[in-house]
């Protein structure tokens, strides 16, 4: 499928019941990080499920290698890492989308919700696997790759934020140019300092709610309404890096 018939079934963003809305900004809760929660074994297991459905990956236009979770998410070993976390979180949770990426391009400002409105997004689990850094650089350190997640929020659907340019592209997601919808703006249009080498206008008027390491082994858990992006980690020596995305509703 070419960009040109991809952006012409793209849907535009249709705005969530207000009820609806109400009821996911009462839920939202600080995002956490449970810190070495999965065992190296776990992560081999979880790059070992990935390498098995290469077959059916997508590699999009905007960067990542992706495997959607319906090709893996019945599988036992999968299954029972996802328990293991939902019950760590004492909640009861199903998967209704996310996927493995694996990426040598940073993530721009985005959220992790569905178009379908009949899905009341929860939480977000991401989980880091491996990153990949230069074989000749020298400074690798645990603050070499970002992961930052936004006070404001997003319910409506998914989008990508690209305030001030209308005619940016979006093979999924719909883009913003006008940040209207956003919730929990700020009205200076104050830019948070991030380590980002995308056009800075996209993060005016956003705050960070929590700053995270890229470190394997740990598990970033955040309201899927949240806005988020990753630091450009290209300019700290890495290439790639590795990871699984988990876009739960309460069952």
């Amino acid at each position: 499928m070419t960009e040109l018939e991809i952006e012409s079934n793209r849907r535009d963003l249709i705005l969530r019941p207000q009820e609806q809305v109400d009821e996911l900004q009462r839920n939202l809760e600080d995002t956490i990080i449970l810190r070495d929660f999965i065992t190296d074994q776990e992560i081999d297991t979880l790059v070992s499920i990935y390498e098995k459905h290469l077959d059916k990956a997508n590699t999009k236009t905007t960067g990542p290698t992706t495997v959607i979770t319906r090709h893996f998410k019945e599988d036992p070993e999968f299954v029972e890492i996802f328990e293991r976390i939902s019950n760590k979180l004492e909640l009861s949770l199903d998967i209704w989308g996310g996927n493995f990426f694996d990426t040598g391009k940073p993530f721009a400002i985005h959220n992790d919700v569905d178009y379908r409105h009949d899905i009341m997004p929860a939480k977000c689990m991401v989980i880091p696997l491996t990153k990949t850094s230069q074989t000749d650089y020298v400074y690798v350190t645990e603050e070499d790759a970002k992961f930052y997640v936004f006070d404001q929020t997003m319910p409506h659907g998914p989008v990508k934020c690209f305030k001030g340019e209308p005619d940016r592209f979006s093979p999924y997601n719909t883009p913003l140019s006008d940040y209207k919808h956003i919730i929990g703006l700020h009205a200076d249009n104050r830019q948070p300092k991030l380590d980002v080498t995308f056009n800075r206008t996209w993060s005016e008027g956003l705050s960070v709610e929590r700053e995270c390491n890229w470190e394997p082994g740990d598990v970033i858990v955040f309201d899927c309404v949240r806005l988020h992006c990753s630091s450009d980690f290209t300019q700290h020596g890495m290439i790639r890096k590795l990871g699984l995305s988990l876009f739960t509703k309460h069952k």
